[in-house]
């Protein structure tokens, strides 16, 4: 996790505007065509192109993974994971649009603040359902010692 996070801040640096890539690279600097309408800086080019080369290579890798057969009787977490998560990634976009002034913030903060919001909230919700499990997982058997007790 910790290399996951040090690399997204060193590309932050590289594609998001006023950063280093955007102040002394040229071709980060400079402004091109958009697919949508109007320029964007080479900075957000490259934010948008990135995300979409780790999307792919997400899929390359869970194309390439091996299935395994799932248990027919799951534990409860893995019944109750999905619905909590998208309960509390619900929850989390409404507080966050809430938060922000509600619907008058504008379709575009609406669906940041909403998505930011969400993923936070979702991701909070399965690592304290993770920690739950941990705790009220029992500790395996220790075997008995095979020696006899000084005191028989």
């Amino acid at each position: 996790m910790t290399i996951g996070a040090a690399t997204h801040v060193l590309i932050d640096e590289f594609t998001h505007a006023g950063r280093f890539g955007a102040t002394h690279i040229a071709a980060l600097a400079a402004s091109y065509p958009s697919p949508l309408g109007g320029v964007w800086e080479g900075c957000r080019w490259a934010q948008y192109l990135g995300g979409a080369l780790g999307l792919i290579a997400l899929a390359w890798v869970a194309g390439r993974s091996q299935v395994t057969a799932v248990p027919s009787d799951p534990p409860p977490l893995a019944r109750w994971l999905p619905w909590t998560a998208v309960a509390a990634g619900l929850s989390g976009a409404a507080i966050a649009i809430a938060l922000d002034g509600g619907p008058s913030i504008g379709p575009r903060a609406a669906v940041f603040f909403a998505l930011t919001g969400g993923i936070a909230a979702s991701a909070a919700a399965v690592a304290g359902l993770a920690v739950v499990h941990r705790l009220r997982r029992k500790p395996p058997l220790q075997p008995r010692s095979s020696t006899a007790s000084p005191n028989s």
